[in-house]
């Protein structure tokens, strides 16, 4: 699906791009905004027993980046900071509910690109990521809470065309791994432990301006 979505989207910038010059010099600071959307797919593991269990949610952030460009070839730094919707839940184990709620999320990533047609980008970036997430858990009767800041890596790719000199779009799938979080339950069933997966995809669009 993700592969489709990509072709669709190079087809038509392919075809806007073929009667253009290129005008766009990808060196330089630029800010951006973007709106994108987590999925994991991943199973709560209690105490070893697998419980359903899927993160899932929207994004909205801010990026900052420096490019340069030699040739077709443009390398640059960027980092971005999010809010977050995604959240999972899953009634497993002694316990009526363990829930985890990503609040928010963030990078700092290497890229690295080419510039394929004119005024289009394609490129690669990976890097590390780090989030605030909450954890909360309820037998009915007590229940217990926690705030982490979770960090690992991230990687992805994505396609950027330009309009003019300042304003460019982007399109960016990126595979993050923050490891996993393991808390036991709240008395008293604190036999259980729980282990939450925190790898997940996220898709992205942006708008961008370059200084």
């Amino acid at each position: 699906m993700r592969i489709l979505f990509f072709a669709a989207i190079a087809a038509g910038i392919a075809t806007s791009a073929a009667a253009q010059d290129p005008v766009h010099d990808w060196s330089g600071f630029y800010l951006g905004a973007d709106l994108g959307y987590i999925s994991n797919g991943r199973n709560l593991v209690v105490s070893g027993r697998t419980s359903p269990y899927s993160l899932e949610g929207k994004t909205a952030g801010i990026r900052a980046g420096q490019s340069w460009q030699s040739g077709s070839v443009v390398l640059g730094i960027e980092g971005d900071v999010a809010i977050s919707s995604a959240d999972a839940r899953s009634t497993a184990g002694a316990l009526n509910s363990a829930t985890v709620d990503m609040k928010s999320l963030g990078s700092l990533r290497a890229r690295m690109g080419y510039e394929l047609l004119p005024n289009t980008l394609i490129y690669g970036t990976a890097g590390i990521a780090f989030s605030k997430v909450d954890y909360a858990y309820s037998n009915g009767v007590t229940s217990s809470t926690h705030r982490e800041w979770e960090t690992g890596f991230t990687v992805g790719a994505g396609v950027e065309h330009a309009f003019d000199t300042k304003w460019s779009v982007s399109m960016e799938y990126r595979y993050t791994d923050l490891g996993e979080r393991v808390h036991v339950g709240p008395s008293p069933f604190t036999a259980d432990t729980f282990t939450h997966p925190l790898q997940f995809n996220t898709v992205r669009v942006g708008l961008n301006y370059k200084f």
